[in-house]
C-alpha cells in the first residue's frame, strides 16, 4: 500500500535539482552542457553526492536493504581519470522491486523530503542533504531489457572506489544500463554527460565487444545495442563501438522498427509524441515491447494524478525545497524519464 505523506512533482532535468550549476547553449544534443570553467564545481559535486550516497547506504545497510549506486556517481570513477570531468545532477541507486515500500518507509522514518514518487517504475527521489537520491527498481525503463536489479545486485562486487564501502556493479551489467539510459532518451535528446560515458566504455580495460553482446542478447536488448552502437560510429565518430554492432548483426535485428525510428528522429520535431512512444518499444521481444507500453500508460496515469492533485500526489508550494532546485525549475509538471 502507498504511503500517504505527499511529494512535490517537479521537471527534473539537468541544473533542476539539487545543483545550480552554469549552464551554456545546448550541443548537438540539445540539453544544456557544464561550461568548462566549472570544473571545481563538478569535483565539489562529487564529494558532497558522495556524503549523501553514503548516508543513504548507511540506513539502508541498518534496515538489511541491498542497495546498488549506478550511473554518473560510479562513471565518474570508473571511466574518467579525473572524476572532475563527470558533472552530476543526482544520485542513482537501483534497489529490487520487492524493497519499494521498505524503502518508502525508511525515508519517511529519516523526513527525507520527496520529490517524485511513480509506482510504476518502483521509484521515488528524495532529498538527502540537498542532493537529490533517484532510487528505481528497475535498471532503466521497464520492458526495454530482461536485466533486472536482482541479477545487478547478485553480480555486483563490493568496493570502496567511493571511499566508502558500496556495491560495484559488473562492468557488462552497468555498460548495458547506460547504453539504456542513452536509448531511452532517443539518443539525441540524451544529456551529454550521459553520452560521454557511452563514449568513454570501449577505452576501458575491461571493454569486450563479444561478451557485451552476449550479455545484450540475454538482456533482450541487441536492437538497443546495435542502434546505439551504430550511433556511436557514424555520428560520433566512436570507433570502438564498431566491433559491438558488426557482431550483433550487419543489420540490426528489427530493421523496419530502426528505419521508422531513425526517421522520427531526424524528420520530427524534438519530443514528437510519436517518438517517445517508439522508443519504449525498443526490447527485442514483443512481449516486453507491450509491457513496456502498458508501463508507461500506468506511468502517464500516474503523472496526469499528480498533476490534478490526486493520488499517490499533491502540488504544494515548492519553496520548502529553495536552495536545492533550481528557480527555473520551480513549477510542477510531469516528472523524468517520462514518455
Amino acid at each position: 500500500m502507498a504511503l500517504g505523506y505527499t511529494s512535490l512533482h517537479v521537471p527534473y532535468q539537468a541544473a533542476r535539482c539539487e545543483n545550480r550549476v552554469k549552464t551554456v547553449g545546448a550541443e548537438e544534443s540539445g540539453r544544456p552542457i557544464p561550461v568548462e570553467q566549472d570544473r571545481v564545481v563538478a569535483w565539489a559535486q562529487q564529494l558532497r553526492h558522495g556524503r549523501a550516497l553514503r548516508r543513504v547506504l548507511e540506513r539502508f545497510d541498518e534496515a538489511q536493504i541491498p542497495a546498488l549506486p549506478v550511473k554518473g556517481i560510479i562513471s565518474a570513477h570508473t571511466l574518467y581519470s579525473d572524476v572532475a570531468d563527470r558533472l552530476l545532477t543526482d544520485v542513482d541507486l537501483k534497489i529490487r522491486r520487492r524493497d519499494f515500500d521498505r524503502v518508502l518507509a525508511l525515508g519517511k522514518r529519516e523526513g527525507w523530503r520527496v520529490v517524485q514518487r511513480m509506482r510504476a517504475y518502483a521509484n521515488v527521489v528524495f532529498v538527502v542533504e540537498g542532493v537529490c537520491v533517484d532510487i528505481e527498481g528497475y535498471p532503466s525503463v521497464p520492458g526495454l531489457s530482461r536485466l533486472t536489479v536482482d541479477a545487478m545486485i547478485d553480480r555486483a562486487a563490493p568496493s570502496d572506489v567511493l571511499g566508502f564501502p558500496h556495491l560495484l556493479p559488473s562492468f557488462d551489467d552497468h555498460a548495458v544500463l547506460l547504453l539504456l539510459n542513452v536509448f531511452k532518451d532517443k539518443l539525441v535528446h540524451a544529456f551529454a554527460w550521459a553520452v560521454k560515458d557511452v563514449e568513454r566504455l570501449p577505452s576501458h580495460q575491461d571493454f569486450d565487444p563479444l561478451r557485451l553482446v552476449e550479455h545484450l542478447r540475454k538482456a533482450g536488448a541487441t536492437t538497443i545495442g546495435w542502434v546505439v552502437a551504430d550511433w556511436m560510429v557514424r555520428e560520433r565518430q566512436i570507433l570502438g563501438w564498431r566491433t559491438v554492432r558488426d557482431a550483433i548483426g550487419p543489420r540490426p535485428p528489427r530493421t523496419p522498427y530502426v528505419a521508422l525510428l531513425q526517421w522520427l528522429r531526424e524528420m520530427q520535431p524534438r519530443g514528437t509524441l510519436a517518438l517517445r512512444i517508439l522508443a519504449r518499444a525498443g526490447a527485442d521481444h514483443r512481449i516486453d515491447q507491450a509491457g513496456a507500453l502498458l508501463r508507461m500508460v500506468w506511468w502517464q496515469t500516474e503523472a496526469w494524478a499528480s498533476r490534478w492533485g490526486e493520488a499517490p500526489f499533491r502540488r504544494q508550494d515548492p519553496a520548502h525545497l529553495r536552495g536545492t532546485i533550481a528557480s527555473e525549475s520551480q513549477r510542477p509538471g510531469l516528472p523524468k524519464d517520462g514518455i
